[in-house]
């Protein structure tokens, strides 16, 4: 019988057993966001498609921009897995839209109790 062999795709990490996959995190945020009345606008991006000012600005940016009308707040996200490495562009973009005062963070399950408090406040 022939050896079956697993392909991940490109830059994913395997998930660990039992781990919280991005997919799974990014639902049960959604669905919190959903709760608290949160809006919220997420672009799945595929290579050749993406645009910037600079090609790689596209590349770091945050997957999830939240917003909540009634409290005037915004935020951006960039969800990740406990493990999952955030990229060099992610790192720089996100610290270029913090240092222009937006409210932008990487998420990971371990920060469950302030996404919790972030979505209720």
């Amino acid at each position: 019988m022939p050896k079956v062999v697993r392909v991940r795709r490109p830059g994913r990490q395997p998930a660990r057993r039992g781990a919280l996959t991005e997919e799974r995190f990014e639902q049960r945020v959604i669905l919190l966001a959903a709760l608290h009345g949160w809006r919220g606008y997420h672009t799945r991006k595929s290579f050749g498609v993406v645009m910037g000012v600079n090609r790689l600005d596209a590349y770091g940016w945050p997957d999830w921009a939240f917003w909540h009308p009634r409290k005037g707040r915004f935020m951006l996200r960039e969800l990740k897995t406990q493990r999952g490495p955030v990229s060099p562009y992610q790192k720089q973009v996100i610290a270029e839209l913090a240092a222009c005062g937006i409210d932008t963070r990487v998420w990971r399950p371990s920060d469950w109790s302030e996404i919790e408090a972030t979505f209720a406040a």
